[in-house]
């Protein structure tokens, strides 16, 4: 009996070892390493960072990304950054950004994408459509037009630039590769808008006590944040705001006017934003009209709970929730000043512009999420597939006339010659 009970004790123990190693083995493998596990179910994906953070990022095979020239145009400046897409934690980090024409040793084909800013364009004397060793612009590689900056002021006015890029990489909402200057996330921190098709949830009207707080501080009109003197719609921006400060006047109320081009001084920008909080509204008028040319201006006053009076060429309804802004280019200021009076004087009707607070969140993407987007699309096989744009001015220049004309372009800073370029 004795012999029975050790033999089945010894065995007891054995059993226990085994479920014990057994333990240890599936605890290393998923909480110790357990990239192993991802690397098996998806091999292309891998691990990196510390022990106490770390993310999964796509691998595969390394893109070569050309910058053309005007390297000090956003967004290229960030994008020259040595390991860019690993240090803003991009799911996809196998690009590789340089401005060197000779890193393959001259041959301009070797490159996946070779990017040229829109703001130079009409200075380029050369397109980098052939290789010094004369061998054409090979299949696989994608010609990008890229601008952050208004069509407005840079239109493209030669028609040789027709079919020459493959992708768009613009704060236009239908690029390639969008790079918009806000982004909207929902509570939950998804990506939700800008979009051209944006849906907003309905019945925003309440909120909270913090918001409400932060209203209460309010006690002055409209603030204006001008630091910029020389824009193409200069005069009429400041026609506009000086025709709603006139109106104002009849209440008792009135405009005030910050930055270089203003009566008003702050000592630093984050003291201009402690100012703005004391506002009702603020004016954020774009400095040019185009399509989805919606600026961070709007961010500042919705990071400040002072309701924003946008005035530009885009369709605003892709870019804020409505009843969140006033629309001055569709309120003229005699309409405009008894609202913003009557919205001043009614606490609860102002409240109702902030519903969107419970719902939504506001973030400048430009150093984050828009660096990225540059790698994910080079690693997107939905747009390999791309070929070209044959009519790329009229994707682009905005439906307005005489942007092309002679002497005009730019503010009259550039005169347009098709002499200039090269095929």
């Amino acid at each position: 009996m004795s012999f029975v009970f050790h033999r089945r004790l010894r065995l007891l123990k054995v059993l226990l070892s085994l479920k014990f190693m057994v333990f240890i083995i599936v605890f290393w493998i998923f909480y110790i390493n357990r990239h192993i596990l991802f690397t098996i179910l998806v091999p292309d994906l891998v691990e990196i960072g510390n022990s106490t953070k770390s993310i999964m990022v796509r691998k595969s095979a390394n893109k070569y990304i050309l910058l053309w020239s005007a390297y000090r145009y956003p967004p290229f400046p960030v994008l020259m950054y040595k390991d860019i897409f690993a240090k803003k934690n991009c799911t996809y980090q196998n690009c590789i950004v340089t401005t060197d024409r000779n890193y393959f040793r001259g041959d301009l084909t070797k490159f996946d994408a070779i990017a040229l800013h829109g703001r130079k364009l009409i200075k380029y004397t050369t397109r980098p459509n052939k290789s010094s060793h004369g061998s054409h612009k090979s299949l696989h590689q994608k010609f990008i037009y890229v601008n952050q900056d208004s069509a407005w002021n840079y239109p493209i006015c030669s028609f040789k630039f027709d079919g020459v890029f493959n992708w768009t990489m613009t704060y236009k909402l239908n690029s390639d590769i969008p790079i918009p200057y806000i982004q909207i996330r929902d509570m939950a921190g998804n990506i939700v808008g800008p979009k051209i098709d944006m849906q907003w949830k309905s019945n925003m009207t309440e909120v909270d006590s913090d918001v409400i707080r932060r209203l209460k501080k309010k006690k002055k009109a409209v603030a204006w944040f001008y630091p910029e003197c020389h824009t193409s719609t200069k005069r009429e921006n400041i026609y506009l705001a000086n025709y709603l400060k006139n109106e104002l006047k009849r209440y008792g109320y009135t405009v005030d006017t910050f930055g270089g081009c203003g009566t008003h001084r702050c000592k630093s920008d984050s003291a201009c934003n402690k100012k703005l909080e004391e506002y009702y509204f603020f004016l954020a008028y774009e400095k040019s009209f185009a399509v989805d040319f919606v600026t961070s201006k709007v961010l500042r006053a919705l990071w400040h709970y002072t309701v924003p009076i946008v005035y530009g060429g885009a369709d605003y309804s892709r870019f804020l929730p409505p009843n969140s802004y006033i629309n001055a280019r569709y309120t003229p200021a005699t309409r405009l000043a008894p609202l913003i009076v009557k919205l001043m004087k009614n606490p609860k009707l102002y409240r109702r512009y902030f519903g969107w607070t419970k719902h939504y969140t506001y973030h400048n993407p430009m150093n984050t999420d828009n660096v990225c987007a540059l790698c994910a699309a080079m690693n997107d096989p939905k747009l390999t597939g791309r070929t070209e744009y044959p009519h790329l001015r009229s994707w682009w220049n905005p439906p307005f006339p005489n942007k092309c004309q002679r002497g005009y372009l730019n503010d009259g800073n550039f005169v347009i010659d098709d002499d200039l370029f090269e095929i």
